[in-house]
């Protein structure tokens, strides 16, 4: 009655090769359709599928059917059994009693179907994968003892497993394919943020330059017009005028430069950071002659990126390199390249670092450790440097001693050679 069991053996080897590429449950169906609906001895096999509150019953024979259900709550005789019970043999004409909840009408009325088309038995084998229940697979017979041989019903139990393990990977690739999906969505939605965060500092840059100017103008023209009739209190309303939108006109430029960071790029190029150190310094020439500031580098090989930015990122963190220094100490600040895979560009000094318990804060876009009187600036300098960074596809971190000095270690992304130096 029972098909030997090297026969049985090639189909699930033929069924295995039609699992290997699927990507979905319908292809799952679409492939196993015909062999599970010709497994010898067996004359309707179904494939019952849970997916959150759905649970779909697939059958397969002469033909094959399929029925949902939008509910997957234990109330259902189905459902329950997927819950609660292991691999076992149903007598179709004398099936288990009903557990409790369930009337003998309700727990039997599934199995009356089946004896209208002429199931004597039926093997239950839950498909289960890491540990949870993705569905069952009932093997129905209209003979009697045709799963009492044990080999028979292991390798009915190997069909079921070979069908977990594909319905697993489906819902692996599922949860893949959302998650992909949301990551673009966000992607889109921080491109749109960036593109109105942009457009924002813009308008304000424009819209609020202008005013200012005038009133630094005008401001000017006061002073310089009607000093000798100003009492000396008028004159230091003045100054704090002049300080108060000097210091709004550099948070507008900040806010620019801040978001002109965020925007898309044009396509990197390979930038020679060792002309990019060289312009920086060139910019910087008064402040490191004022501080009599003495900066040392190594060969700084090149990185794929965008060399306005990557400037950008050098002239910050040299400049704060001057700017924090040390009363009466020449700040003494070293460039130099440690690494190639990704680029590691270290910048380290012997000024006032700060304490290692700020390490957070000064990253955040206009988050001070100093007051205003210490040290000019709007306190987002080293934000910018993160993000030119992290735009480069590494990081930007930072190891100090306070009263001893700091350095601050850009991971940038090399160029196709390494670009080693």
């Amino acid at each position: 009655m029972i098909e030997p069991i090297g026969g049985l053996q090639s189909t699930i080897e033929r069924l295995i090769d039609e699992l290997v590429p699927v990507r979905t449950l319908d292809e799952i169906i679409d492939a196993s359709c015909s062999l599970l609906g010709s497994i010898p001895a067996v004359t309707e096999t179904a494939l019952c599928v849970v997916d959150d509150d759905v649970f779909t019953v697939h059958r397969f024979g002469e033909t094959m059917e399929s029925s949902t259900h939008a509910s997957a709550d234990e109330s259902d005789p189905i459902v329950y059994r997927l819950a609660h019970y292991r691999t076992h043999l149903i007598d179709v004409e004398n099936p288990d009693p009903a557990p409790p909840g369930f009337t003998d009408a309700c727990w039997h009325e599934p199995y009356e179907e089946s004896l209208r088309r002429g199931v004597r038995e039926i093997l239950w084998v839950p498909a289960v994968s890491g540990g949870r229940t993705l569905g069952a697979l009932w093997f129905s017979s209209a003979d009697r003892g045709v799963f009492d041989d044990a080999e028979f019903r292991d390798q009915l139990e190997v069909v079921t497993a070979t069908l977990s393990m594909a319905m697993a990977k489906v819902e692996a690739l599922a949860r893949v394919d959302r998650r992909v999906r949301a990551i673009d969505q966000t992607h889109d939605e921080l491109e749109t943020v960036n593109r109105d965060l942009q457009d924002f500092a813009q308008m304000a840059s424009s819209g609020l330059g202008d005013p200012l100017r005038k009133l630094m103008a005008f401001g000017d023209r006061l002073e310089a017009s009607a000093v000798d009739d100003l009492t000396e209190r008028e004159l230091d309303y003045l100054a704090r005028i002049h300080s108060a939108s000097s210091r709004m006109r550099r948070l507008i430029d900040d806010l620019l430069l801040f978001s002109s960071v965020h925007t898309p790029d044009a396509a990197p190029e390979t930038v020679d950071l060792d002309d990019v150190l060289d312009g920086v310094l060139s910019d910087l020439e008064v402040a490191i002659a004022e501080s009599n500031a003495v900066i040392e580098s190594n060969s700084l090989g090149t990185v794929s990126g965008n060399p306005t930015q990557l400037r950008q990122l050098l002239q910050n963190l040299i400049g704060n390199a001057i700017k924090f220094r040390a009363d009466g100490l020449a700040p003494h600040i070293t460039v130099r390249r440690t690494g190639d895979t990704p680029a590691r560009i270290e910048v380290s000094d012997n000024g006032i670092g700060f304490d290692p318990r700020f390490l957070d804060r000064i990253f955040k876009p206009f988050q001070r450790l100093h007051a205003k009187t210490e040290f000019e600036g709007s306190g987002i300098g080293l934000s910018v440097c993160r993000r030119i960074a992290e735009r480069h596809g590494g990081e930007l971190q930072a190891t100090s001693v306070q009263g001893e000095g700091s350095t601050f270690i850009a991971t940038l992304e090399p160029t196709s050679d390494g670009g080693a130096p």
